[in-house]
């Protein structure tokens, strides 16, 4: 993140840049299970005291994934008083969040119309602990590239003491 701001007459002019990797992880484990039945000692938690076990179940990881989303945000802002009294702020920022990817393959979507997955299934035979079974690396979904957000504001000095102010903006959400 970097910005630069400078005054030129009754102008205050800021600029910058931000570069942001939004990474989701997700971890989701199974937990083993045991069950315990009323079999030798008639009551179900007797037989748990007793170590007498009906059947179990082993846990294990059944998804571990990592998606990320580069983001570059611009912007540039003047704050200009036209008169002592009176500020005007008029901005304008541009968003470009790229496409979310699955970097180890566990995510997909289904395409009704192809009757396909989008990013396909991978051609190999893997173990449930192994990477994800579509191709890594690929979007997801994508944003657009129109990411032009305006900003107005408006202040004005009624009084020593009060101040009106105003402003409209367009954001993108996070």
């Amino acid at each position: 993140r970097d910005s630069v701001s400078f005054d030129k007459g009754a102008h205050n002019i800021k600029l910058g840049y931000h570069w942001r990797r939004h990474i989701e992880f997700h971890g989701y484990i199974r937990r083993s299970r045991f069950t315990f039945q009323p079999r030798y000692s008639g009551q179900a938690f007797g037989d748990f005291l007793l170590g007498y076990l009906q059947s179990s179940q082993q846990g294990s990881d059944e998804l571990r994934d990592r998606e990320f989303q580069n983001g570059h945000y611009l912007f540039f802002q003047d704050n200009w008083k036209a008169t002592s009294r009176l500020t005007l702020s008029i901005g304008l920022r541009y968003e470009y969040r790229s496409p979310w990817r699955d970097q180890r393959g566990y995510h997909s979507n289904f395409d009704l119309n192809t009757l396909s997955f989008d990013p396909p299934l991978q051609n190999l035979t893997l173990q449930p602990w192994e990477t994800g079974r579509f191709e890594a690396n690929r979007p997801l979904i994508s944003f657009t590239k129109n990411g032009i957000l305006p900003r107005v504001g408006v202040a004005y000095r009624l009084t020593p003491k009060t101040v009106l102010r105003t402003g409209y903006g367009i954001y993108g959400n996070e």
